[in-house]
C-alpha cells in the first residue's frame, strides 16, 4: 500500500466490520445463511490477506548477516 492506502484500508475495515452488525443484508445478497462468527472475523482474515499479499516483500538491511564490530 502506498502512503495514502491508509484510509482506505480504514475504511475497507471498518466496512467489513459494519457487515458483521448487520447479516439479515449479507444474506438478502448474497441469497445464503452466513454464520455471524464468520461476519465479526472476516474483517481481520481480510487484514491478514492484504498484510500478506499485498503489501509487498520486506527488504533487509544492507548490513545483514554481517557481524557486528563496535567502534571505539
Amino acid at each position: 500500500m502506498a502512503a495514502g492506502g491508509g484510509p482506505g484500508g480504514l475504511l475497507l475495515f471498518g466496512f467489513f466490520q459494519a457487515l458483521a452488525n448487520r447479516p439479515d443484508v449479507v444474506e438478502a445478497v448474497v441469497q445464503v445463511k452466513v454464520p455471524v462468527p464468520f461476519l465479526t472475523a472476516l474483517p481481520y482474515i481480510l487484514t491478514v490477506f492484504v498484510l500478506a499479499g499485498f503489501v509487498g516483500k520486506a527488504i533487509p538491511p544492507r548490513a545483514g548477516g554481517e557481524p557486528y564490530v563496535k567502534e571505539r
